[in-house]
């Protein structure tokens, strides 16, 4: 039976106020943001916001902690710049001259997330002072609620309530406007609403940010512009206040003055008069109706799943501009979409939830014009897709190692035929035909064609990026590589007679000739010409059977994949046992490949809120794309769904046996 909307497992719990380095993360497929540790945003005392750019770990920072080096608020990267807004909900309190602060006094309570609503919280008491402290001791209760609406895609909001009999408690809230050098913010005083102005450092496109402060119990002493807060004192020992936040610019159409008040009008009245909850737990909903049903696991594993497609679908959303393999938590690869998006992401939406899975497909389209005038400076046709900003524009280095790993510009074109073959929809396919197009033109320069007839693709690096790490720098005919372009050339020519477009003859030509190596004389197929056996990153050969589809015998794909497993380092990323899993159930063995999928997925899930991490051994968190990884084993393993297209109804959904969706019972907690 589908899990119930009232199941326990749809919240996650720690009583513990470090939440063991991982904060809940919290986000609305377009801005995210973490319940920090004991404190609500960032600690004052922590190192300063280092921008889109800067070191993504700080060493005065607890090692594994996902919020060094502080949470963000952020969106997908403008002008070389990340909307990344730590510490909107900025919370500076105290209580009888007493800070609070991460590891003073004493704390005793819980922090939530509501995997249905993505809201989080922490309720529990705390004492001023130590009992072997000297001065007076106060009990104080404190009660927060977090929330990033699904339905104002730009702003949410904190409520923050502090009692203690006879208390003076007094806080500072808004801003830290010492977070924000990147976008030179002059901040004013409007009404009830503390705005910021500025411009992106890149094309100088405005940005403007804004916080509004609803006091139900408490005044406002004075408004600190520097700072960019406000500072209020409590009455009779309470405080209870609101604090709106929102943000508009970058690459937006829309007029981010009028846009931005509207959405701070949306925030206080909704949140106010409660429909801001009900249409947000609506929303959510709806989506969960269509995940991938968690009880057809077993049991101690369910939590654990949902929890990945809360992180998956917390970062995931319809705008033009997706967010890169930290979705809203992060700033690692400066927000790039890297193969990421286009395969571990894609693949994992593409069957639940199509619609979040298109604009994935859309970003690279409105790359294109950038990226084929970097195409043509390579000496190439077609477009180059490789790391990109927004608008195409290459950002690697040039004489960067991986500018070399050409297999991530395969995945865009591979990601347009999923579509069509999903959804079987022409006009879909015309409108992402040029991507599909530019691919194939680039591989068709780029190959090299023997005296003998056959093609091949030399001095490139393959998934294994320890090809390029550890050496020999670049290598000749890595297999995955070669089949995914193959696959891409033949997508290519059916998609335009599909459309009626044109198709070059070179691309029939290239897919037919292009080199596919051999399994040697023991049954091991090599990573790349020469290839002697040395550790991996990463699985590369494992992406030839799932999901480029080469047909070997059952037991010869065993053989590699063993052989490779020992080959691989244990440190490395998650797709690893993700795709060596789901190769595993679709030969049939569905329980020993389920087994290894989850048991070896938990050692990149940190703390009670299940935060997924890029390694197990880095601080590189919320990480999607394991997000991804795992849910695409599922679906396409462990299930009986196999290739998009398939009948969807073959994919167990978390909410068939719900009633219909509506504000009402999506509402009820």
């Amino acid at each position: 039976m589908p899990l119930p909307w009232t199941d326990p497992l749809w919240t996650l719990t720690a009583s513990d106020p470090t939440f063991a380095c991982c904060p809940p993360a919290v986000g609305n497929g377009l801005l995210g943001t973490r319940l920090g540790a004991f404190v609500l945003g960032t600690d004052p005392d922590a190192p300063g916001w280092t921008g889109v750019g800067g070191p993504t770990l700080q060493f005065t920072m607890p090692r594994f902690d996902p919020s060094s080096p502080l949470p963000v608020f952020a969106r997908f990267m403008r002008d070389g710049a990340l909307l990344a807004l730590p510490s909107w909900q900025m919370l500076d309190l105290t209580v009888d001259g007493v800070r609070f602060r991460p590891g003073q006094g004493l704390f005793r309570g819980e922090s939530r997330l509501d995997l249905r609503t993505g809201e989080a919280s922490l309720d529990g008491e705390w004492a001023t002072r130590a009992w072997t402290e000297p001065g007076p001791r106060r009990m104080v209760r404190i009660s927060i609620r977090l929330l990033l609406p699904r339905t104002v895609d730009h702003g949410g909001f904190f409520e923050l309530s502090v009692s203690g009999e006879g208390a003076t408690i007094a806080a500072s809230v808004g801003w830290e406007a010492a977070h924000l050098p990147e976008f030179g913010i002059t901040w004013r005083a409007q009404g009830e609403d503390l705005l910021g102005d500025g411009a992106t450092p890149g094309r100088q496109r405005p940005v403007r940010l804004g916080a509004r402060l609803a006091l139900e119990t408490g005044t406002v002493q004075d408004t600190d512009l520097e700072a960019a807060r406000w500072r209020v004192t409590g009455e009779n020992g309470t405080l209870r206040l609101a604090l709106h936040a929102a943000i508009r610019g970058g690459m937006e159409e829309d007029d981010p003055v009028v846009a931005l008040a509207t959405d701070l009008t949306a925030l206080s009245r909704g949140r106010a008069d409660g429909s801001l909850r009900r249409a947000n737990a609506a929303c959510w909903q709806e989506l969960w109706s269509r995940g991938l049903d968690v009880t057809i696991l077993p049991e101690q594993h369910r939590q654990l799943v949902l929890a990945q497609q809360y992180h998956l679908l917390a970062s995931s959303g319809a705008a033009p501009w997706p967010t890169g393999p930290q979705g809203v938590t992060g700033n690692n690869w400066r927000g790039q979409q890297m193969w990421d998006n286009d395969l571990w992401t894609f693949r994992a939406l593409l069957p639940l939830w199509p619609e979040l899975a298109e604009p994935l497909i859309a970003a690279r389209l409105r790359q294109l014009p950038e990226a084929r005038r970097t195409a043509q400076a390579e000496g190439l046709r077609g477009a180059f897709l490789h790391t990109c900003d927004e608008n195409g524009i290459d950002v690697s280095p040039a004489d960067s190692p991986y500018r070399q790993e050409l297999h991530m510009m395969v995945w865009p074109a591979l990601a347009v035929w999923d579509l069509w073959r999903a959804t079987g929809d022409r006009g879909r396919l015309a409108r992402h035909w040029p991507v599909l197009r530019d691919v194939a033109e680039l591989f068709a320069s780029r190959c090299t064609a023997d005296a003998d007839g056959s093609w091949h693709l030399r001095g490139i690096v393959p998934a294994d990026e320890y090809v390029c790490e550890h050496g020999p720098g670049t290598c000749d005919d890595a297999i995955s590589t070669n089949l995914a372009v193959r696959a891409a050339l033949r997508a290519a020519v059916s998609a335009a007679a599909e459309i009626g477009e044109a198709a070059s003859t070179a691309w029939t030509t290239i897919a037919d000739g292009l080199l596919i190596l051999a399994p040697g004389a023991d049954g091991i197929i090599p990573e790349y010409t020469g290839y002697a056996g040395q550790q991996i990153k990463q699985a590369d050969v494992a992406l030839c059977f799932y999901p480029l589809g080469l047909e070997l015998p059952a037991a010869q794909v065993l053989r590699n994949l063993a052989y490779y497993r020992e080959r691989c380092d244990r440190f490395g990323p998650l797709m690893s046992a993700q795709i060596d899993a789901c190769v595993l159930m679709r030969g049939g063995a569905r329980e020993e490949g389920l087994a290894v999928l989850l048991e070896r997925y938990r050692r990149h899930a940190r703390g009670t809120f299940l935060v997924p991490t890029e390694g197990p051994a880095n601080n590189v968190a919320t990480f999607i794309t394991g997000c991804g990884g795992l849910l695409q084993a599922l679906v396409y393993g462990y299930t009986r769904y196999r290739e998009p297209g398939d009948d969807a109804a073959l994919i167990p959904r978390i909410g068939a046996e719900w009633p219909a969706v509506n504000a009402a019972t999506a509402g009820a907690n």
